[in-house]
C-alpha cells in the first residue's frame, strides 16, 4: 500500500527552460557517423594510447536539424594494438571520447571507429604458406571412389602491418546514446 501511495503522489519533473539557442537531439546507441582520418595510423609506428583525430567532411543532418556541422572534429586514442604475427595481420581498436564543434565547444562522446561493421580494424588471417593433399571419399550407391584434394596446411605467411592512410573514409559507431546539440553555424 505504501508503494502505491508513493507512486501516485510522486511529483513529475519536466524541463521547460531555455537552452540559450540550443536544443538537443538524441542519437541512439549504434548510430553511424561518416568521418575522414586526419593522419596516417599504422601498427608499425603507433602505440596504445596515441591520439587519433577524425573530421566530418560535410554537414550531418537529423531531419531539419544540423547536428554535426562540416569540420567538426572527433578525438580519441588507440585503445588496443595487435602487432602482426605468423598467420594474422596487425589490428587496431580506436576509441573516440571527444567531439569539438567548429565554435570550439567540446562534448564527451563514447564511440568506436568501425570498418566493415567491426570495431577491430584488421586482424585478418594471412594466406596459407603450404597446401597438403587430403583424401576425400565419395559414396554413391554401389560406387566407392576417392579423390585427392589440396587443403590449406597448418603454416601461414607472416602478417602485414595495418595502415590507415590520411584521408581514408571510416565510420564511427556510437557506443552509448548521445545528446547532439543543435546550433546555428
Amino acid at each position: 500500500m505504501a508503494l502505491a501511495f508513493i507512486l501516485t503522489f510522486a511529483p513529475i519533473f519536466a524541463f521547460e527552460g531555455e537552452l540559450r539557442g540550443y536544443s538537443p537531439v538524441l542519437l541512439k546507441k549504434g548510430a553511424f557517423i561518416k568521418v575522414v582520418n586526419q593522419r596516417m595510423i599504422s601498427t608499425a609506428i603507433a602505440d596504445e594510447g596515441d591520439e587519433v583525430s577524425f573530421i566530418v567532411p560535410t554537414d550531418i543532418w537529423c531531419g531539419e536539424a544540423k547536428i554535426f556541422p562540416q569540420e567538426t572534429m572527433f578525438y580519441g586514442f588507440v585503445e588496443e594494438l595487435n602487432e602482426p604475427v605468423q598467420g594474422t595481420n596487425g589490428a587496431l581498436k580506436l576509441k573516440i571520447n571527444k567531439v569539438v564543434l567548429p565554435d570550439n565547444s567540446e562534448y564527451p562522446i563514447d564511440a568506436y571507429v568501425t570498418y566493415k561493421g567491426e570495431i577491430t580494424i584488421g586482424g585478418e588471417l594471412t594466406p596459407p604458406l603450404e597446401y597438403t593433399k587430403m583424401p576425400h571419399h565419395i559414396r554413391y550407391p554401389n560406387v566407392y571412389k576417392g579423390v585427392l584434394q589440396y587443403v590449406p596446411g597448418n603454416k601461414r605467411y607472416f602478417g602485414h602491418h595495418l595502415v590507415i592512410k590520411a584521408g581514408a573514409e571510416l565510420v564511427l559507431m556510437l557506443n552509448e546514446d548521445y545528446n547532439a546539440v543543435i546550433s546555428e553555424f
